[in-house]
């Protein structure tokens, strides 16, 4: 998009539609519909962009909202965004190879969106298992972390969110199963997208 960071989005002034791209668009009936996967990506890049500069734009910035506690009218104002593009957007009809790349984009900018409210239960937790002026060489064994859902995950003001950083984490580990690895996961970095999915699932689970 001609920004400096991996993530950003187009600039403040445009606004791209499949119009924009007319040397992309091919007959009504071709199999890759290049110009409307494109503006399809285009929006998702700005929500990942959004997301990015809203959420984790700094340390400083993630650790005042995860005390304060109110990133939830972010994460709120995510989710009708991506429920507006999944409506516009998944009934899109596309070869295997793009409907693969374009899903999956989809699926990990929904993990890391809900993921913040999973990290900040994290961080919360950490800070309260260590007490003021704990000794940690005087401690007698490595003991086992409490857990974080000792009532169930929907008994924690997160729960919604993590629930869903969760379903999105399988999605993406559904994606990469039923892909055919020699035409399609050769080209896409598979690698990084399992295992920011097994680790969500495998700490939400109490095995990680």
């Amino acid at each position: 998009m001609g920004q400096s960071f991996w993530s950003r989005g187009p600039s403040l002034s445009t606004n791209f539609t499949a119009n924009d791209f007319p040397t992309l668009r091919l007959r009504a009936d071709a199999e890759h519909k290049y110009a409307h996967v494109l503006q399809a990506t285009i929006e998702l890049t700005q929500l990942l962009h959004n997301v990015h500069d809203t959420l984790y734009a700094s340390k400083e910035r993630r650790t005042q909202m995860v005390r304060r506690g109110d990133y939830n009218r972010y994460l709120d104002d995510f989710r009708h965004s991506m429920s507006a593009w999944k409506d516009r957007w998944d009934g899109l009809e596309t070869s295997p190879k793009l409907h693969c790349t374009m899903h999956i984009f989809k699926e990990y900018v929904r993990l890391y969106a809900n993921s913040f409210s999973f990290q900040s239960l994290l961080s919360r937790a950490a800070h309260h298992s260590r007490p003021a002026g704990e000794n940690r060489a005087t401690t007698s064994g490595p003991k086992r972390a409490p857990s974080l859902f000792p009532r169930g995950i929907m008994s924690t003001a997160e729960g919604a969110y993590v629930l869903e950083a969760v379903d999105a984490a399988r999605a993406i580990l559904t994606i990469v199963v039923q892909t055919i690895s020699q035409a399609q996961i050769r080209y896409m970095p598979f690698r990084f997208y399992m295992y920011v999915s097994l680790s969500t699932i495998r700490i939400v689970s109490g095995n990680g």
